[in-house]
C-alpha cells in the first residue's frame, strides 16, 4: 500500500495471533536470516559498550581533552567548544556584534 509513503511498511501476523502494523522494512528480519541477525545484534552492543568504556575513559582524562583542543585550533585562530572548532571569522563576528549591541 503506498498511501503517498516513499517507505516500505508492513502488517505482520505474529504467533501468538496479534497483528501489528505499520511495521517498516528495516525493523523485519526474514526466517532464514535470524541467526545472523542475533549475531550481529550481539556484536553490537558489545562494540556499543567499548565505545562507551572508551568515550567514559575520555571524559575522566582532562589532559587528553586539553591536548585536542590546543591541536584542533592551533595556528588557525580557531576556538574549540565541546570538541568542535569554531572558525575564526565567526568569533570576529560574534564579538562585533557584542560591540554593536553594547553587551
Amino acid at each position: 500500500m503506498a498511501n503517498g509513503f516513499t517507505w516500505n511498511r508492513y502488517w505482520v501476523r505474529l504467533v501468538d495471533g496479534r497483528v501489528v502494523g505499520h511495521i517498516d522494512h528495516d525493523d523485519l528480519v526474514r526466517t532464514r536470516d535470524y541467526e545472523r541477525y542475533l549475531v550481529a545484534r550481539d556484536r553490537e552492543a558489545e562494540e556499543a559498550e567499548l565505545a562507551a568504556l572508551v568515550a567514559a575513559e575520555a571524559a575522566d582524562d582532562p589532559s587528553a581533552d586539553a591536548a585536542a583542543e590546543a591541536e584542533a585550533g592551533e595556528g588557525t585562530g580557531e576556538a574549540v567548544v565541546n570538541g568542535v572548532p569554531v572558525p575564526a571569522y565567526l568569533l570576529q563576528r560574534s564579538a562585533d556584534a557584542r560591540t554593536r549591541l553594547g553587551a
